[in-house]
């Protein structure tokens, strides 16, 4: 019955010249016949349970999604090869969404290869696939889009543990956004994300928990690999050489080659790199070599480690950008080895460091927010204009005229920019109150947009209420 209503729906579809159809696949049937079935526009809707296949969308414009999320809809490709593939001619209107993909084993890409294509992937669950390159994915020329994904437990005796953009072969970006890699394992580089000769924009992600033996536990760059990295957290990730003599670098992340990352608004917190012997752990944070040159923007470094640089770690002819950024993690914050440098500027850095506008005092975190008594408030570049507005936690970039050190700007609800929230702020936030008829806020009243979206209205002002009540 279940079969003969999609046949139905598909020639009343025909018949009635409908753009696209939904074809139902519920368990004990095929995902990949319904997709054979599909023509470009169709969505494939899969009902819960586990569906023990691989599939390929053979380049078609179709929607794969299950009905009822991850949770309860799996394809597992029982180690028999790479569960999804997208090939050649998949764009955006190729959709994978809300489905756990399992079980994945191959030599590139084990839970999904993306070859020549630039799908859209959302809402998905990459767990415990293994591959030889790119235990998750593997991409290989193409755009993709991973939007709200999660990826854990994958493993790959290489590199790109979670995700591996490959380029060698032709333009590779695509964007990870919304995403989250936690548990991840490569034996090589790249505990999370290895980009070679790749320039992913990657967004709003967190980088937890994830290990490579040699480089980049949460992301490795290599060739000239240029990623933009915005809004993320890599929180313990661990590069180690327990078993050998070899170096270890960038418990975060490693930049290699000619890499020139972009990173802003970004966490860096108790990662490490680590060794059995004596100074071959390089880069708690971050390590830089050969003639990389990453920047770095308003980020925050708190309780990493490594035998050298505990935040920072430079070598051959690496050159380091860092401004309105907080280095505090307890030791020798930046080394500088070769003819790498280093230019710091309107930063706090623990070991301190010479610079224009820096700073060498506790910053005053909580929860790594600057606390009404941090030095770091206001002592940014004075000219510094920053691109997308907002910090760390989506609140307005600048407040009280001068940009702040480190991830998270301090003000928030101090309209009057006395460092204290108080009554006289809640009065403001009255007088800021915008509407159909009253149009936009005036200067000033951003310190009270806590959602910011240009709009002061009364979910920012008990938001505000809150705040004055904690």
């Amino acid at each position: 019955m279940r079969t003969m209503t999609a046949v139905v729906l598909l020639a009343l579809g025909a018949v009635l010249g409908a753009s696209a159809a939904t074809i139902h696949v519920y368990p004990g049937a095929s995902i990949q016949a319904a997709l054979n079935a599909a023509g470009t526009g169709d969505e494939v809707l899969v009902h819960p349970g586990t569906y023990n296949e691989r599939i390929d969308f053979h380049g078609k414009a179709v929607t794969l999604r299950s009905s009822d999320g991850p949770s309860v809809t799996t394809i597992d490709g029982q180690q028999g090869g790479t569960v999804v593939t997208c090939g050649t001619a998949a764009g955006p209107g190729t959709v994978l969404d809300g489905l756990r993909i399992t079980g994945g084993q191959g030599e590139n890409g084990g839970g999904m290869g993306v070859f020549g294509a630039s799908p859209t992937v959302r809402n998905c669950v990459f767990a415990s696939n293994h591959a030889q390159y790119g235990g998750a994915v593997f991409v290989q020329v193409g755009q993709p889009q991973f939007i709200g994904c999660i990826f854990s437990l994958n493993t790959t005796d290489g590199s790109g543990a979670g995700v591996y953009f490959y380029g060698e072969m032709g333009l590779t970006a695509g964007t990870l956004r919304d995403c989250r890699f936690e548990n991840n394992t490569a034996k090589g580089r790249g505990g999370a994300v290895r980009n070679w000769v790749s320039s992913p924009t990657i967004v709003r992600c967190v980088f937890y928990a994830n290990h490579a033996r040699v480089e980049g536990a949460g992301i490795a760059n290599g060739g000239a690999s240029s990623p933009t990295v915005t809004d993320c957290v890599f929180y313990a990730n661990r590069t180690d050489t327990m078993f050998s003599g070899y170096n270890c670098y960038g418990g975060a992340m490693s930049n290699t080659e000619t890499s020139s990352p972009v990173l802003v608004n970004c966490v860096f917190q108790v990662n490490s790199a680590v060794s059995l012997y004596p100074n071959l752990a390089r880069g708690g944070g971050l390590s830089n070599a050969g003639s990389a040159h990453p920047s770095l923007v308003n980020c925050t470094f708190s309780g990493n480690h490594a035998d050298m640089g505990w935040a920072l770690s430079n070598s051959g002819s690496a050159q380091v950008a860092v401004s309105n950024s907080i280095l505090w993690d307890g030791g020798v914050e930046i080394v500088n080895e070769g003819s790498a440098t280093a230019t710091v500027r309107y930063s706090d850095v623990q070991s301190g460091w010479a610079g224009t506008g820096n700073v060498h005092a506790d910053p005053r975190l909580n929860e790594l927010r600057l606390q009404s008594d941090s030095p770091c408030i206001n002592t940014g570049d004075p000219n510094y204009a920053p691109p997308g507005g907002i910090d760390l936690d989506g609140h307005a970039r600048v407040l009280c005229g001068r940009v702040d050190m480190g991830a998270y700007e301090f003000g928030i609800g101090d309209y009057d920019c006395d460092r204290v929230v108080d009554g006289q702020d809640f009065v403001a936030g009255v007088s800021c109150l915008t509407g159909p008829d009253l149009g936009p806020y005036g200067a000033g009243c951003e310190a009270l947009d806590f959602e910011y979206d240009r709009d002061v209205d009364l979910i920012d002002l008990a938001a505000l209420q809150t705040l004055l009540g904690s």
